[in-house]
């Protein structure tokens, strides 16, 4: 009698008569691809957490700047503010 391998569709043979399926390989593949994108989730997560860090320090900073101004020109501030309020009524009509 002679030993007959029948080999399944989907599987392969590897050195040393071993099967392993192509759903196993695309399973340890996808997993990796998996880790991948976590990894590059948490790293993109980050770089927004500073980032937002950095846009809320600049926007205090802008506030404040602007507060100084309208503190130490206060009738250039009011006449602006009229000024756009007559630039926003015309443009509505």
């Amino acid at each position: 009698m002679s030993d007959t391998t029948t080999q399944m569709p989907g599987s392969r043979t590897k050195q040393g008569g071993e099967k392993t399926s192509f759903a196993h390989e695309a399973a340890h593949k996808a997993s990796d691809m998996a880790e991948s994108a976590a990894d590059k989730a948490d790293a993109a997560l980050e770089k927004g957490k500073q980032l937002a860090e950095v846009a809320g320090v600049q926007a205090k900073e802008a506030r404040e700047m602007i507060v100084t101004h309208i503190k130490e020109n206060p009738l250039a501030a009011v006449g602006i503010a009229f000024g756009a309020g007559i630039l926003i009524a015309l443009l509505r009509k």
